[in-house]
């Protein structure tokens, strides 16, 4: 049984493995480097929800008059629409 390892036997055995499967290694690392950035990306942006104390004023909207009475003016979807006459002269073909 042999028990010294020399630098330069080391040095053979791993230049054989990365011959051997240096393309494989290669995809290995590159593979595991892209996972946890998109773990760490995920990351923040899930923390970034959860700020503390901060309150939105997004709802705090207030519409004039006007902007009611047109909405409370539109039709729902079980209405039916006015039929639309047929224009007279020339028709656009676009």
């Amino acid at each position: 049984m042999k028990n010294n390892i020399s630098l330069s036997d080391i040095g053979s055995k791993l230049s054989a493995f990365l011959q051997r499967y240096g393309v494989f290694v290669f995809f290995l690392i590159v593979a595991g480097g892209l996972i946890s950035a998109i773990f760490l990306l995920n990351i923040v942006i899930t923390r970034t929800d959860e700020a503390d104390g901060y309150v939105s004023d997004v709802n705090n909207i207030s519409f004039d008059k006007e902007t009611i009475d047109k909405i409370r003016a539109l039709r729902s979807s079980d209405q039916q629409t006015a039929k639309v006459e047929d224009a007279t002269g020339r028709i656009l073909p676009f």
